[in-house]
């Protein structure tokens, strides 16, 4: 359910996504990079990736694509146990 600000909250996804952001901010904390960084990496405004990390946001395709490639990262989509589903890894070169 959104909140009353219509955001939903990054615990409600359950579609490997917030797994996959936790492993990304998990990354850019490891290489001690900080928001402001990695937003000029990618030239975005500054706080979008704090957005995107506590899900008020989230990039579209190619941005994702971005954020993992400048922090050095892979993305691997495996099968899951059950049909019809995927998950997300994102490791580091």
């Amino acid at each position: 359910m959104p909140s009353p600000n219509g955001l939903i909250a990054q615990e409600k996804f359950d579609d490997g996504y917030a797994d996959m952001v936790r492993q990304l901010r998990q990354i850019r904390k490891d290489q001690n990079i900080t928001h402001a960084e990695l937003c000029h990496r990618l030239g975005v405004c500054d706080g979008l990736v704090s957005k995107w990390e506590s899900g008020v946001r989230r990039p579209g395709s190619f941005l994702l694509s971005c954020w993992i490639t400048a922090l050095g990262a892979k993305m691997n989509v495996v099968p899951a146990p059950s049909e019809n589903e995927i998950q997300i890894q994102c490791n580091q070169d």
